[in-house]
């Protein structure tokens, strides 16, 4: 069998396998201050996360949750916007019990779940295994036996235990740990630290890692969406086939053709070709590649098939809302300071921050926005800040600060309807529009719109 086959083949037999899939959790979680909350559960979309659905906790902190959604891969339950728990749903009930205060599980009952936090731990094991020994002479006084005497259990239990090499009960973690080998291997081959003459002899050289990821990204079956592994799969294939080049032109060039054949394999209109068409933009977008982003933002323009990734899609709605640009109005929830929407706030200009408390550089950058904000106000300057958040407590908490400016928030994370209509990706988001609403700067830094 040819291996193009033999990997088409591969695809099809997972399918066939989980083409009746369904998610399936029951669990209790101590120690949160979310009882009787809402728990948002994710999966993996393409490149990005997607809300399924969301449940409550009991008094006592239970909960269930059951979909018929054919997915098996990673799930994330949301406990608020930082605290998640990480599982893997392969059609089997999950039943747990966890504490939120230790982060740890006290009782798991799925076999693919305790193999994968077992495995995951020795595939770091070069890594782990040096820091739990360093902590060894920490921890000799009377005071710490107990916990001494457990950390010696886990170091001999590291040094003994080997990584599965397949799992048979499981066709999901076995992809996924063979993957992760190989990426291991890459990242080990690539670092300029291995200079044993034994080390360059068992290398791989460049062109055999680009067939490697290519084919990977041509023949893999969702497993590599649901891992959460495309992105880096495609960094890892760009990367390796821009080796060695250093002169920003030659380099666009070279993406530009690599990106193309990629896209021609994979058929640009299929799923897998819409989820490589979305991260490629990203990638020209973050890079300020800006021809190769308007190139290829317009092949997604002309794609005639029903766009399956929402990110791409939100990319598409939202191509219009750059410099130079009308941005169109929105309609607040709830009217701020008497404004039912955007356009009834009148200024000289107007500036919308958008920001989240949990948000490490929001936190950065916000004093510097409050710091200006009497010199942008003598001039005619608004300030409409929207908050990303979900917990109203820790909105209102951050926005004592800024009671005279425009305070919005649905108080619903990224799943914020405001957020989507102007294709909000990252926090803290800048924008500056004239008296007609026309956008001036753009950015994710303050100084951005002070330069």
């Amino acid at each position: 069998m040819k291996k193009n086959n033999f990997f088409l083949f591969v695809c099809l037999f997972m399918s066939f396998n989980y083409i009746n899939a369904k998610i399936d959790i029951k669990g209790k979680i101590t120690n949160t201050s979310n009882a009787s909350k809402e728990i948002i559960i994710s999966i993996i979309n393409g490149s990005i996360e997607k809300k399924i659905g969301s449940t409550k906790l009991s008094s006592d902190g239970s909960f269930s949750y059951k979909n018929d959604i054919d997915y098996v891969g990673f799930i994330k339950l949301y406990l608020t916007e930082t605290n998640y728990i990480d599982l893997i749903t392969d059609n089997t009930t999950i039943v747990f019990d966890y504490d939120s205060k230790t982060n740890q599980f006290t009782s798991l009952s799925s076999e693919v779940n305790t193999q994968f936090f077992s495995q995951n731990v020795l595939l770091l094991k070069d890594k782990v295994l040096p820091s739990l020994i360093s902590l060894q002479s920490f921890y000799k006084s009377p005071q710490q036996k107990e916990f001494s005497k457990q950390l010696n259990q886990e170091i001999e239990k590291l040094n003994n235990s080997k990584l599965n090499q397949d799992f048979p009960n499981s066709p999901f973690l076995d992809y996924y740990f063979k993957l992760q080998r190989e990426l291991k291997e890459f990242a080990e081959e690539n670092n300029p630290k291995l200079s044993s003459k034994e080390e360059k002899q068992n290398r791989k050289v460049s062109s055999e890692y680009s067939k490697i990821f290519k084919d990977r990204l041509k023949f893999d079956s969702k497993f590599l969406e649901n891992s959460g592994s495309l992105q880096v799969i495609l960094m890892n294939y760009y990367s390796n086939e821009l080796k060695g080049l250093k002169n920003r032109d030659s380099l666009g060039i070279k993406l530009d053709k690599v990106t193309e054949s990629l896209l021609n394999d994979v058929v640009c209109e299929s799923e897998r070709g819409q989820n490589i068409l979305q991260l490629s933009l990203d990638v020209f977008k973050s890079a300020n590649l800006d021809d190769l982003y308007t190139k290829y933002l317009g092949k997604a323009e002309k794609l005639t098939c029903e766009i399956k990734n929402d990110r791409l899609k939100t990319i598409l709605s939202t191509a219009s809302i750059k410099v130079g640009e009308i941005l169109p109005n929105y309609t607040f929830n709830s009217p701020i300071k008497g404004k039912k929407s955007l356009y009834d706030i009148k200024s000289k200009e107007k500036l919308l921050v958008f920001y989240a408390s949990w948000c490490g550089h929001c936190v950065t950058e916000m004093p510097k926005v409050s710091e200006a904000y009497p010199k942008f106000k003598s001039k005619g300057v608004e300030f409409i800040v929207i908050s990303l958040d979900s917990e109203k407590a820790e909105y209102e908490k951050f926005t004592k600060t800024f009671p005279s400016w425009f305070n919005y928030t649905e108080l619903k994370g990224w799943d914020s309807p405001i957020s989507r209509e102007y294709g909000i990706d990252s926090t803290p988001t800048f924008i500056l529009l004239d008296d007609k609403n026309k956008i001036k700067a753009k950015g994710n830094k303050f100084e951005d719109i002070l330069n």
